[in-house]
């Protein structure tokens, strides 16, 4: 009997498995037939090429100074030069790449850092819940990028204090969600009769209930990323962001300011990355939330 028990359990795992393959290959299958997520997929591959390879086919240091001072655009230098004579385009790709990495670390150590405060909080209820979510509420009430500012204030200018500044104004958002997935699934009856077969509530929270909170979280975070961009840029801008000699797409906004009549090229450039990051992370965002099997990817 015990051999015929665990011959179907045996079966209905391996069944399990094949379908959360055949869900995965129906996610992708939909999400690359939407325009929009294949847009976005496309953009950030060349953004992300463009910053990691990029500066390296210009054929210019980033910080290198020459007599070429404020330049056009021309075939010698693509997005003319700057007011030192380096060039615009091996800074705004170098630049890009700061923002992106500082974005993406920031927006993963907020997912990290939400999802297990929010699984906790939403699992536990009662005092616990309580004082989760009393601490997030207070994090809620300050406006993000006064948050931000105000950690960057405190622990100076840095890509540390940039990426924990960013990380504290997206947790929240991040716990609250979690926190409202779990609130829900913990009432399902699989959660119920796993409780009841003695499984521990870590097993059960990390390998049950977090696979299908992933799911909303991972599309807020793709979204987010875009998002992170913009608020690393702010916060160079008005000198908080990462320091000399680092630049960031920010930062040479704010050199290119007293130039914006003159030489046009130092503010657009930037500029126009920032808004094709964000569209990019945006269209794949949406492109994810559209696939309506996306929870079964876990």
């Amino acid at each position: 009997m015990d051999t015929t028990s665990g011959i179907n359990t045996a079966r209905l795992e391996e069944f399990a498995k094949l379908q959360r393959i055949e869900n995965r290959s129906r996610a992708v299958r939909k999400l690359f037939r939407n325009k929009g997520s294949v847009v976005g997929i496309i953009l950030l591959l060349i953004i992300f090429l463009a910053a990691i390879v990029g500066p390296y086919l210009t054929g210019y240091d980033y910080m290198e100074m020459s007599i070429d001072v404020l330049q056009a655009p021309s075939s010698k230098h693509l997005f003319g030069t700057d007011f030192y004579g380096r060039d615009t385009l091996s800074r705004t790709l170098s630049a890009a790449g700061t923002s992106i990495l500082i974005s993406i670390i920031a927006t993963g150590i907020s997912t990290i850092l939400g999802v297990s405060l929010g699984m906790i909080s939403g699992f536990y209820g009662k005092a616990v819940d309580r004082i989760v979510s009393g601490f997030n509420d207070v994090l809620m009430a300050v406006p993000a990028l006064l948050l931000v500012i105000m950690t960057v204030t405190v622990f100076g200018r840095s890509r540390v204090a940039s990426i924990g500044a960013i990380s504290i104004a997206f947790m929240p958002g991040t716990m609250r969600l979690s926190r409202g997935q779990v609130l829900s699934i913990k009432q399902r009856e699989f959660v119920l009769a796993l409780k009841s077969m003695g499984i521990s509530d870590v097993q059960i929270l990390y390998k049950h209930i977090m696979p299908n909170v992933m799911a909303p979280v991972i599309v807020s975070a793709t979204i987010t990323v875009g998002f992170g961009v913009m608020i690393e840029s702010m916060l160079s801008y008005v000198g908080l962001g990462v320091p000399i000699p680092d630049c960031s797409l920010g930062s040479l906004i704010m050199e290119g300011r007293p130039f914006a009549m003159t030489a046009w090229w130092l503010t657009t450039m930037p500029g126009l990355f920032i808004a094709l990051i964000i569209m990019g992370f945006s269209l794949f965002g949406d492109g994810l939330r559209d696939v309506n099997d996306f929870r079964d990817l876990s």
